[in-house]
């Protein structure tokens, strides 16, 4: 595990939510959140594992007509746009299925697939972040 924290850096480690999926977290006081929290946007972005098969960066609060045309043309390498939501609007990276039963031991490279998701859709993020929040939001 500390193989990844390492790899991820100062601003990142990893915490578990109530329904005992995985996720990154920006380092903060509290851990026990599932969320990425950047600066003044916290409450408006957030990248979670499901728990399953993708790790997805959310752009909370804007509608699904008002996100596709500004984030498709941004969209490279293994990345696409989630299904549509009421409320939340993701962009997403496919990975392997990790299962919270099992061993660390056994799903190293599983893991490692998914903090790699985590970290290119954070560089995502940092990359494309005026544009993803100037997307027009609701209330």
């Amino acid at each position: 595990m500390s193989k990844f924290l390492d790899e991820a850096g100062e601003s990142l480690v990893i915490g578990r939510n109530q329904r005992q999926s995985l996720g990154v977290i920006k380092r903060t006081a509290d851990v026990s959140g599932l969320a990425l929290e950047i600066g003044e946007c916290q409450k408006r972005v957030q990248i979670a594992h499901s728990g399953k098969v993708h790790v997805a960066l959310f752009i909370k609060k804007v509608k699904a007509e008002a996100f596709s045309p500004i984030v498709q043309p941004l969209l490279e390498g293994g990345i696409h746009i989630g299904g549509p939501g009421e409320t939340w609007q993701s962009v997403r990276i496919s990975v392997p299925e990790v299962d919270p039963q099992l061993g660390l031991e056994t799903q190293i490279e599983a893991l490692s697939e998914v903090f790699d998701a985590a970290r290119c859709l954070y560089d995502f993020f940092l990359k494309h972040e005026a544009a993803l929040l100037s997307i027009p939001t609701f209330k």
